[in-house]
């Protein structure tokens, strides 16, 4: 079913906690919600025993400096959670470095657009982001956007319940 704002609403489930990270639109259950802890719990935990691991650091002195909170570059690079600053080709060449290659090659896949909007955009029919924007205004459009990207990313998503701007 697809509510008043276009966003489908019923799901085929197998269980009632089956599509528990699918809506937005309901509020999350006792069950979804422990789920979602122990999942962020587990994200955590990969991240300090990688941090461990990597900086020879004690599972507190890495808990001290994250606890869950999101550094700048410029701080991370202070407290020791990076070594440098690069670019994507800095990056590329350190793996090879590191993987002990002499040779290797690099492919870029474009972000896969989807069916029908390939099929509108070959017949011209496709809104331009900055139409669609001037129709929704600057404060929708940004909401819309976001939950647009809600929709298309798989997988885990961690979220702040802000929004930042870098200027």
């Amino acid at each position: 079913m697809v509510n008043s704002i276009g966003i489908t609403t019923d799901y085929v489930n197998t269980n009632k906690n089956s599509d528990f990270l699918r809506s937005i639109m309901k509020p999350m259950t006792e069950t979804g919600m422990k789920t979602m802890t122990e999942m962020t719990e587990n994200v955590y935990s990969v991240f300090v025993n990688h941090v461990m691991s990597n900086r020879e650091m004690t599972y507190e002195q890495v808990d001290s400096i994250g606890g869950g909170r999101i550094w700048s570059g410029t701080r991370a690079l202070e407290i020791g959670l990076i070594d440098s600053f690069g670019t994507l080709e800095d990056a590329i060449q350190a793996a090879a470095f590191k993987a002990e290659l002499d040779k290797y090659s690099v492919s870029s896949y474009p972000f896969k657009k989807n069916d029908l909007e390939t099929i509108l955009k070959e017949y011209g029919m496709v809104k331009s982001q900055a139409f669609v924007e001037s129709e929704l205004g600057s404060e929708y459009y940004g909401i819309y956007r976001d939950l647009k990207a809600i929709k298309e990313n798989k997988g885990v998503q961690l979220r702040m319940p802000f929004g930042i701007n870098i200027k």
